[in-house]
């Protein structure tokens, strides 16, 4: 009899299986994406350039999108526990356990600020430097030369210290790091910016069958907004200096 054919159950389950994972995702209504706090991309009041791209997203399938905002490292530990559903702004591999969206949002201009007292060369001026950069980011994977790493939460603290002579090189995005000087607790005029690599940003997103579903949905979306010039569209409208061609 058919109910009793093995390869018939098997194909049951597998059909059964792939329409819960479908139902499942059509019946979220809202999710919680996390990120670092940037100014002009993922502000604490729910505004900036990257909510904008999540809502621009995934509002249009009727999935609501609410924001939080807390450090870096944080951030990835709240996606490895399963408390939020995405999180914005990694590089590719760092963040392990995640489902990475095929397509980058942004990329960073990462780069090198020192005193004017160092005389830049490329990436090699960093190699045995003391060198600094946000808890958590993985950029010496980037890099080819070894250095004395350290780790901070605040980018105001690292840039004091390298005020101080205490580090040699801060490592960050160009966008950020500007910012940063533009507050006047250090002279700007004491120090230079040096770009040293372009790397991609993507969007991760927990690695379970919703996760799937929204990464899918991200990968679609996003698309449709680069192609007809949307995307480019807030990305001025944010007046933020990268656009991922």
């Amino acid at each position: 009899m058919l109910r009793n054919n093995p390869l018939i159950s098997l194909l049951f389950i597998l059909f059964a299986f792939s329409c819960s994972e479908s139902l499942f995702a059509a019946s979220v209504s809202s999710i919680l994406v996390e990120a670092e706090e940037w100014e002009g991309a993922t502000q604490k009041d729910g505004t900036g350039l990257y909510w904008e791209i999540m809502r621009r997203v995934f509002e249009p399938e009727g999935i609501k999108v609410n924001t939080n905002t807390s450090t870096f490292k944080r951030s990835v530990g709240l996606l490895n526990e399963g408390s939020v559903d995405a999180m914005m702004g990694a590089y590719k591999g760092e963040v392990k356990g995640g489902l990475y969206s095929t397509l980058h949002f942004d990329y960073d201009e990462v780069s090198a600020l020192h005193r004017k007292d160092v005389q830049w060369q490329g990436e090699s001026t960093l190699e045995n430097k003391e060198v600094a950069w946000i808890s958590g980011y993985k950029i010496a994977e980037f890099l080819s030369v070894s250095m004395k790493v350290h780790e901070y939460y605040e980018r105001k603290k690292m840039i004091k210290l390298l005020d101080e002579g205490k580090l040699d090189f801060v490592i960050e995005a160009a966008y950020d790091l500007k910012k940063e000087l533009e507050k006047g607790y250090v002279d700007a005029k004491n120090f230079e910016l040096h770009k040293v690599k372009e790397v991609n940003m993507y969007v991760v997103f927990s690695d379970d069958a919703l996760g799937k579903e929204l990464r899918d949905i991200f990968d679609r979306q996003f698309k449709k907004l680069v192609d007809s010039g949307e995307a480019k569209k807030l990305f001025d409208k944010w007046n933020w200096p990268t656009f991922p061609d």
